[in-house]
Order: C-alpha cells, then structure tokens, then sequence
C-alpha cells in the first residue's frame, strides 16, 4: 500500500527527489526556484532578485520578505539588477506596479499545480487511504460511516494535517478530500469551492478568506496555515 503511494505521488510529481529550493512568497505561498535566475544583492532593502524570463515573473526579497511582480518587461528587470541603488530602482519603477494578485497571467506554483492534478488524483488517494479504514462511503460527497454532520470546517481549537492535492485530516475527526483548486469535499457533508480571489465558501453556508499566513472564517475562528499543519483559534 505504502509502495503504491509513493509511486503515484512520484509519478505525478508531489514528491521532488531532488533539492531544488523553494521560497515562501507572500500573497501566494511557497514557489520553487527551478527556472528562475537569482541574483543576491548588496542592498539592505532589496536582499535577492529572481527573474523568469519565459513569464517575465519576478520574485523579490524585501528586507528578507519575498514579494512577486508579473509581467515585469526584460528591460525593467535588467534596469533593476544592474542599477546602483537597488532600493531607489524598486521606489521608482518597481512599487505599485506589477501587481499578480489578480493577473491571470502568473505562472502556477508547484502546490497550485499539485492541487489542479490532485483534482483526479486526490480522489484516487483518498479512496485507497480512507476506504482501508472504511471511513468513507463510495459517493461524491465523501459521507464518513461515522459522520461529522454539523460540524465546522476549521473550528476553534482544532489542528489540521495539510496533504497538497490529496487530503486534509482534522485532529476532531473532519476528513476531506481535495478534488481542485481551494475545492473540498468533507465529511461533515459540506462542499467547499472558491468564492473570491482569495476565499473559498461551504454549501453550509460559511466563508474562509485568506490572508498572507492565515485563513479567517465567517464564523470568528483565525488559522495559521503557514506550515502543512494548520492551527486554529
């Protein structure tokens, strides 16, 4: 069982072999330096620069906070590396431009992409991890045999094991399977879906807004989702 799950998770590309580094970045979450140039600077303000060039994506580290910027032209971004004032350059040319948190355009990170894969995948996973336990019922909305109807998604004093594009495991026994992007399916017989650029919304009625390393529900509880185990108070 074990062997079947690393295979797959290998396969489709959850688990990376190698050491590539990724950076959290705020407003998006942890990117993977594969393909992007960076460059560490002298600056106290603008510590690294990285540049995609194939998406001319641009990740930045400000005062040791990366930030990301998009459709930064080549011009700007080779203006910016070799300019003698890093910190002047970015007040200049850089700061309030180039805003991703709307842009369509923005390259996927690899936990987006895991999340678009785990849209087949997570449920194939879940079904092989939860139906060994018989937890789960074989429907779409994933009904435990020991049900958490009425229960919240994210309650007050809970913790949650956080698997990118398979599952999410809740220390009061909320069981969902991830099937897309900011798209659940749980055990409490609620459905979750996106309901904004950065929130997603449960057929129950409740509403999860996140916010840099936290997500704020509708109902008053704040989760630190910083790490891939999310508290909650």
């Amino acid at each position: 069982m074990k062997q079947l799950l690393l295979i797959l998770l290998l396969s489709f590309g959850f688990i990376n072999p190698s050491n590539a580094e990724s950076v959290y970045v705020e407003y998006r979450g942890n990117v993977s330096l594969n393909g992007f140039n960076c460059q560490y600077t002298q600056s106290s303000f603008v510590n690294r620069i990285c540049y995609q060039q194939r998406n001319n994506y641009v990740l930045a580290s400000l005062n040791g906070t990366y930030y990301q910027y998009c459709r930064v032209p080549s011009l700007i971004t080779n203006g910016w590396l070799s300019s003698s004032s890093k910190g002047s350059f970015y007040n200049s040319n850089i700061k309030g431009r180039f805003d991703c948190r709307n842009d369509i355009y923005k390259p996927i990170t690899a936990a987006e992409m895991s999340r678009e894969a785990g849209k087949n995948l997570g449920k194939v996973i879940g079904d092989l991890f939860f139906n060994q336990n018989n937890s789960y019922q074989k429907n779409n909305s994933y009904q435990s045999t020991n049900s958490m109807q009425g229960k919240l998604l994210l309650d007050w004093g809970t913790t949650y094991n956080y698997y990118p594009g398979s599952h999410l495991n809740g220390s009061d026994g909320m069981r969902c399977v991830i099937t897309g992007i900011a798209t659940f399916n749980c055990n409490n017989g609620v459905n979750y879906q996106p309901c904004g650029t950065s929130s997603f919304c449960g057929t129950d009625g409740t509403q999860y807004d996140e916010r840099g390393d936290y997500t704020f529900t509708s109902f008053g509880v704040k989760c630190n989702h910083k790490t891939n185990t999310w508290t909650c108070r």
